[in-house]
This record gives structure tokens, sequence and C-alpha cells, in this order.
């Protein structure tokens, strides 16, 4: 796939599972929208510690925050590291607070 052609896919909002497996690595890295991970969240996500979020409704939920593959990623919270399935999505302004759980 061109550059052009890329451009265009994205531009116009057709990227496709087929189009984003045929891209090479290096290429992923440089087009992936990361404006759905909320930039308050990458220190939890990245130190890996466990916290605990207060949704709008008060109720709460505990975990780690992982994030999901491709090329319009989220953040998540899973219940352990190891998990597998889906988490809660998390996006800016879905939630009230966040905390680090004590050890």
């Amino acid at each position: 796939m061109t550059p052009e052609i890329l451009i265009k896919t994205i531009a116009e909002g057709n990227m496709t599972q087929e189009v984003w497996d045929d891209l090479l690595p290096q290429v992923k890295d440089r087009v992936v929208d990361r404006s759905n991970l909320d930039p308050s969240l990458h220190e939890w996500y990245y130190r890996g510690v466990r916290v605990q979020l207060t949704w709008l409704d008060g109720s709460t939920s505990e975990g780690y925050l992982s994030r999901t593959t491709g090329w319009k990623p989220v953040y998540i919270l899973l219940k352990k590291r190891s998990s597998i399935n889906s988490g809660s999505i998390i996006f800016s302004g879905n939630y009230a607070k966040i905390e680090v759980m004590p050890r």
C-alpha cells in the first residue's frame, strides 16, 4: 500500500482489519490514533499499579490499567494483570476519579 493510499484510507475513515494487518510495524506505529487514550491515565498504566476507579454514578471498580491493541486503542480496567477477557473501557470523562490501591 502506498503512503498516498494509506493516508486516503485513514482520512476517509476506512481503516479495516485487513488494511491494518497489511501494514508494517513501523508504519502501524506512525498511524495509530491515540486520541482515546486519556493522558491523565498514562502514569498509572506505565507504573502497572492496582487502581480504584470511581465512576460518574459513584460506583467503584478495582484493577489494573491495560490498553487495547489496534489502530485506535483505549484504556481498559482489568481485574488481574493476567486477565485476557474484556474489562471496563475507560474514556476521558466517563469516570470521576482514580486512586492507587495500597499494597
